[in-house]
């Protein structure tokens, strides 16, 4: 990763070539490879984003230093416009992508809800599952529950089996 080819990465590493060139023909070696890779690059970003801070200081200090020239001042200027732009479409990004998860999450949300609620029937007699097809056993509530267990089917669609407890076999 840090020489400049293949040959070198053997030498410094004290194998022959060849080795190096099997090596990389293995899938495990691969994989071990790019996740170095991976980590290298991680830790590069890290400093970046840690040397950043000092990066914008030196370009703001550019900027109101009556010193610099004019045309460093406008090359100064078009980059921070530039970074700060692309920053805000970063965080645009984002927002939109958090807002596409909170929609998709929101059926997990209403079915956590849901369980909450089916805990609380059931302690009142009643159950639900997932539907796997007609379980045998499964009879129809009592008529004093009918009414609940009808609308609770309804709302939970038919993926879904109420049944009052007891009644599945």
């Amino acid at each position: 990763m840090t020489q400049r080819n293949v040959e070198e990465a053997a030498r410094v590493v004290g194998i022959g070539k060849r080795t190096l060139y099997r090596w990389l023909q293995d899938p495990e070696f691969q994989d071990a490879y790019r996740e170095a890779n991976r980590c290298a690059f991680s830790q590069s970003m890290a400093r970046l984003q840690y040397a950043s801070s000092a990066a914008v200081t030196t370009q703001l200090n550019l900027l109101v230093n009556s010193g610099t020239p004019a045309s460093v001042k406008a090359r100064v200027a078009d980059s921070v416009l530039n970074h700060a732009m692309k920053a805000n479409e970063i965080e645009d990004s984002q927002a939109r992508a958090r807002k596409v998860q909170i929609e998709k999450d929101v059926p997990t949300q209403v079915c956590m809800e849901l369980l909450g609620i089916l805990r609380g029937l059931a302690g009142a007699g009643f159950c639900a599952r997932e539907r796997l097809g007609d379980p045998p056993g499964v009879t129809a509530p009592p008529e004093d529950h009918r009414q609940e267990s009808d609308k609770l089917q309804e709302f939970l669609g038919p993926r879904c089996i109420v049944a009052a407890k007891g009644d599945v076999g």
